[in-house]
């Protein structure tokens, strides 16, 4: 079902993030930034194996010089193996030759630097023809954590690169529009690419994006003075969800993911939602996670898991009034589509606080010193049903748990945070409490949500 979009609030070649591996000397010392990769042509599948159903692994070792370009393309095994081993070896280093990178870098000056990685290619005949430059292949050997060191990597380059980086990122994920039907709209902040069969949606989106910024300056603002802006932030919005999907296999993204936001500057997601609730909570979440990377966290530096995520969902799950965003309030309620046609359900917040209750009752909760201390790979994991709804209720406990609590108190301990602080002592200094101390408070809280 395609939902509608609300216009909430009053206001005036895929480029995936570096796989670079360590230095040619690990040991030698001084500051090491890994190379970046700023084009990418994408593998395809030979059409030698063809019909074959063959679908390997194939684990190569990547020279990039000071100048980013690759020197050297040795594969170093093909898994499984077969009679078609020649085709795709020469098929991953003609292809990887022609991939250009922002050179790894020490102590301010370009280097050398060795690549290490694992992509797999999908049998020819089970490719999504036509819908995209990368349908042929994905990477098998990234995890979560990496992604992360990768999000460090892009936020700390100049301004020039991430912008070629964006361009050649939107480029790849515009390839998958028909060129017949893609639409772009600019506002002030953004750029919105659309294939919807007239202007409105990405407009619509645009001001929702203009707006849920706006809402989130005023939020934080007294406590956080936003990074300087160098350029638009760009959200792809496809009509169809199975075009969507096409391109998140491509960015090889989680398959549960129902949008996301790539740390270049570009948010994507479908305008095919079971729930215009739905929809309008992917975009507050995704696009909170922009604002953070572009106007909060600084360059090289990071938040942890929960904290970013917590507070993109406690604005994701936010309610719409009168086309005004009210932090914290939630939807009750939702509307469905259905056989028997619209039809008014219990929201996905109100589901989600319910599970958080039964893993209570059951004494599965997550510990708060489990919440703090989850890496990626955790949080990611299999409680991600778990760790997704409790950050959100632990952020919002943290600016209604208690009278003396706010927006202000929460803004002091994002930027204390932010600024690389250690997350406790920030608490503390905040809070005036150890986290673990608001445990039985917390749970307390859960159940009279």
């Amino acid at each position: 079902m395609k939902t509608g979009l609300l216009l909430f609030l009053t206001a005036g070649l895929l480029v995936t993030p570096s796989f670079a591996g360590p230095p040619e000397d690990p040991t030698e010392e001084g500051e090491f930034i890994p190379a970046v990769v700023l084009r990418k042509p994408y593998l395809k599948t030979p059409i030698e194996a063809a019909g074959t159903g063959l679908s390997p692994e194939v684990s190569v070792v990547v020279q990039v010089d000071a100048r980013g370009i690759v020197t050297d393309v040795q594969v170093v095994k093909i898994d499984p193996s077969s009679d078609y081993d020649e085709h795709f070896q020469r098929t991953v280093i003609d292809t990887i030759s022609q991939w250009r990178y922002a050179p790894a870098r020490r102590n301010g000056v370009d280097v050398p630097t060795e690549l290490r990685w694992t992509v797999q290619f999908m049998a020819r005949g089970k490719e999504k023809e036509n819908q995209g430059q990368g349908a042929g292949w994905r990477l098998t050997s990234i995890n979560v954590d990496e992604v992360e060191d990768n999000r460090r990597r892009i936020l700390m380059l100049p301004a020039p690169q991430r912008i070629t980086m964006l361009r050649a990122e939107t480029a790849a994920a515009v390839s998958f529009m028909q060129e017949s039907s893609r639409r772009k709209v600019e506002s002030v902040r953004f750029i919105v690419y659309s294939d919807a069969a007239d202007d409105g949606p990405a407009e619509t989106v645009a001001g929702n994006m203009e707006a849920l910024f706006k809402a989130l300056d005023d939020l934080l603002g007294d406590s956080i003075d936003a990074q300087l802006e160098r350029y638009k932030l760009v959200v792809i919005m496809y009509e169809d969800k199975k075009t969507f999907m096409d391109y998140k296999r491509a960015t090889r993204m989680s398959a549960w993911a129902s949008g996301f936001y790539q740390h270049v500057g570009m948010l994507a997601l479908s305008r095919d939602m079971f729930t215009n609730e739905s929809l309008q909570s992917t975009l507050l979440h995704e696009g909170t996670h922009a604002f953070l990377d572009k106007h909060v966290i600084k360059p090289g530096g990071g938040i942890p898991r929960w904290l970013n995520e917590g507070f993109a969902e406690y604005i994701g799950n936010s309610r719409i009034k009168k086309g005004v965003l009210i932090p914290g309030k939630t939807m009750p309620g939702q509307i469905y589509q259905s056989a028997w046609g619209m039809v008014l359900g219990a929201s996905f917040q109100t589901i989600s606080v319910e599970v958080v209750r039964e893993a209570i009752r059951q004494d599965r909760a997550l510990s708060i010193p489990e919440i703090l201390d989850a890496d990626a790979g955790t949080f990611y994991g299999e409680k991600r049903h778990l760790f997704y709804p409790m950050s959100w209720l632990l952020v919002h406990y943290l600016q209604h748990g208690r009278e003396s609590w706010g927006a202000r108190q929460f803004a002091d301990f994002l930027l204390y945070v932010s600024e690389g602080y250690p997350l406790v002592e920030s608490f503390e200094a905040v809070y005036g409490v150890h986290p673990t101390s608001l445990e039985k408070e917390f749970q307390r809280y859960i159940r009279k949500f």
